[in-house]
């Protein structure tokens, strides 16, 4: 089945984000996580507007981890003099030390490059356990494809919002 098979006549999909084989859709009633599996099929999941009671955005940090990693790649140069003072001389250890070193502080900067400019879209809904929460996660997407996502999504919410005012009115008028 297509995404569209899941949509209903007036219903469009207004943005998306993929990833991996898991895709979330916002369309103008509802949020759909469409998720691809070899052996499992394809499963579809729905969490509609009125449910959901906010959005967390959480922006991943980078710079901590780029610069830490810049200090310890300059620190691993200098193990000989860190070791002086406690007696230690031994050449192996302190060329172990300073491969190890270099290779986690590599691993520090690649993780802040990777965290630049993303962020994750968490959605608080009453009723969540702690496995859907997990679930409806999206994680480190690039701030300019969740940016569109989260527009989509406050379109639909601000829609519902606006029709329960309406039935508001109509009921005071009664």
């Amino acid at each position: 089945m297509a995404m569209e098979d899941y949509l209903q006549d007036d219903e469009e999909i207004i943005a998306k984000i993929e990833q991996g084989n898991v895709g979330f859709y916002a369309t103008n009633k509802k949020i759909m996580r469409y998720e691809k599996g070899e052996a499992t099929g394809r499963k579809v999941d729905m969490l509609f507007y009125p449910h959901i009671t906010s959005i967390s955005i959480v922006f991943h940090s980078w710079i901590g981890w780029i610069i830490t990693g810049a200090i310890l790649f300059i620190l691993s140069f200098f193990w000989d003099k860190i070791l002086e003072p406690l007696g230690i001389e031994d050449k192996e250890i302190i060329t172990i030390l300073t491969i190890l070193t270099i290779i986690i502080s590599i691993s520090l900067i690649a993780q802040g490059i990777y965290n630049y400019n993303r962020c994750s879209l968490n959605f608080v809904v009453t009723g969540f356990s702690t496995t859907d929460k997990i679930k409806w996660n999206i994680q480190r997407v690039k701030f300019n494809e969740l940016k569109k996502f989260v527009k989509a999504i406050d379109k639909g919410i601000s829609k519902h919002l606006i029709e329960i005012e309406k039935i508001m009115e109509r009921m005071e008028k009664k």
